[in-house]
């Protein structure tokens, strides 16, 4: 299985490879990124085996694979490839692995290089897209898509303000105000990318008495999450890890669509302002993802009194305990 993805995709292929591994009675080896080895650890343990791939295994700026991935395969030697990545990075991989059967999906100028091919640009959840290559092979039921939930009404509330890029980013300061608007009645922690905020900012938090916690790895961050009462985030990786562990989630969409991305799941929620440049059938906005917007309006526009609300309703469905005044 190729599922050489960032923290979110990765969480995504995880219905997928199950059915995959329950139904075919053989070894079955995950390529994944180092640093996603947790994600598919935590769901499988020694079950499967990994293939960690490193920086230094790529080229082009990681766009293409290293002569030493291709070796690895070939050595492996499959019976049959499931790709559930699709890109021009794992069209690198394929290329003459002399596999039975090589599945999966990608853009159309990639469609030679499988036995059965799927375009990866649908209109469906990501998840769903990627069950979708294994529908010949395995039955495939929506169900699996849905992590089983783990309420804890004593858990923390936590709130992790980065995300994959700048425009997906709620305002820094309007987390702050969110923060400081939970806290008066639930316990609450900041959750922080290790080396992400400047340490000017940490210590102004310290003075205004906000807790918060860095992680260094994948492996804390999911320590963290799991069991927590709530996650509040942007569309980003902890998400999919707080839907993964089984923890309610609150996301603040902007220019990417909730439909392509939100958790499956009745306690996953989500905000976003609709303006006339909004995705609505497509992932991204007309300005890729927001990354080549001037201004950001979809996420400027929320104020910080419109997301307490909705969350405020939230967390009282959840009956997440008051702490002790």
């Amino acid at each position: 299985i190729l599922a050489i993805h960032k923290i979110g995709d990765s969480v995504f292929t995880i219905p997928a490879i199950k059915l995959i591994k329950n139904h075919f009675n053989v070894p079955v080896y995950i390529f994944c990124y180092e640093s996603t080895i947790p994600i598919f650890s935590y769901n499988f343990g020694s079950d499967i085996r990994y293939i960690g791939l490193s920086p230094d295994q790529f080229i082009f700026g990681n766009r293409i694979a290293g002569r030493s991935v291709r070796e690895i395969l070939k050595e492996i030697s499959p019976e049959i490839i499931f790709d559930l990545t699709g890109s021009i990075l794992t069209a690198s991989i394929l290329f003459n692995t002399g596999a039975d059967k090589i599945v999966g999906l990608n853009e159309p100028l990639f469609s030679g290089i499988y036995d059965e091919y799927y375009n990866n640009s649908g209109t469906e959840h990501l998840s769903k897209m990627y069950l979708n290559v294994l529908k010949n092979y395995v039955p495939v039921k929506e169900e699996v898509l849905e992590f089983p939930i783990a309420l804890n009404k004593q858990g923390k509330i936590l709130i992790h303000p980065s995300a994959g890029w700048k425009a997906k980013e709620w305002n820094f300061n309007r987390f702050i105000e969110l923060y400081q608007e939970i806290n008066k009645n639930y316990e609450s922690l900041f959750i922080l990318e290790k080396n992400k905020i400047d340490e000017s900012i940490l210590a102004e938090m310290k003075k205004m008495g906000i807790n918060y916690v860095e992680t260094s790895n994948l492996n804390e961050l999911i320590e963290i999450i799991s069991g927590s009462g709530l996650l509040i985030t942007n569309d980003t990786g902890p998400l999919h890890i707080a839907g993964m562990t089984g923890c309610p989630t609150f996301s603040i969409f902007g220019p990417t669509n909730p439909f392509f991305h939100l958790p499956y799941g009745k306690y996953h929620r989500f905000i976003n302002k609709i303006i006339y440049c909004s995705p609505v059938n497509d992932k991204y906005c007309i300005m890729s993802g927001g990354r080549t917007c001037p201004c950001i309006e979809c996420m400027n526009l929320l104020t910080t009194k419109e997301v307490f609300t909705a969350i405020d309703v939230f967390i009282n469905e959840l009956n997440i305990t008051k702490k002790q005044n």
